[in-house]
């Protein structure tokens, strides 16, 4: 699906839930598979995945909000990087899909997109440049709101228990997550 375009200032959280994907996700009619088990005991549905801007709901994960060491525990400090993680590929994947004509083949090079050296900093990929020196994404606003359901709350946990647990990934643990 596919829903381009807004007014102004409007927040994309906002253009999201009034889109026809948003509406229809809000509505549980785009027949998205049931939730599957994880691991050996989460049963948790299938999300998407966003940032600050987006609302929490039962379908749409978002980070914990807060930044500095006293707002956050270890445990949603590696969710949210986690998140951020996945955030990363899914920016990229844009970012190059902006780049791509589709009149000439081109090879994408191991620096063209974000990757993690051998510390385990962020080293941002060549596409970014181009971006900025076109403008193609534009700005995106950080206004989100942070109500959310019970339900969208617990889900997240859930989320953050397994990344913390039996879905951990080794070099999660040795991270700064500011």
């Amino acid at each position: 699906m596919v829903d381009i375009g807004g007014r102004g200032r409007e927040s994309d959280g906002g253009i999201f839930k009034r889109s026809n994907m948003g509406e229809r996700l809000n509505n549980n009619e785009l027949h998205i598979p049931p939730p599957e088990y994880i691991g050996n005991r989460r049963l948790l549905p299938y999300v998407i995945v966003a940032d600050e801007a987006f609302q929490l709901t039962n379908f749409m994960l978002r980070p914990y909000p807060g930044r500095g060491y006293t707002e956050l525990n270890d445990s949603k400090k590696i969710f949210n990087y986690r998140l951020s993680r996945a955030r990363r590929v899914i920016e990229n994947t844009f970012g190059i899909l902006v780049l791509i004509n589709d009149d000439k083949c081109q090879y994408i090079t191991p620096g063209y997109v974000d990757y993690e050296n051998r510390n385990g900093e962020i080293v941002y990929g060549t596409w970014r440049s181009e971006i900025e020196s076109q403008n193609a994404l534009g700005e995106i606003s950080r206004t989100g709101s942070n109500t959310f359901t019970r339900n969208a709350g617990q889900i997240r946990d859930e989320f953050s228990c397994y990344f913390n647990e039996e879905g951990a990934i080794p070099w999660q643990w040795n991270r700064n997550h500011n």
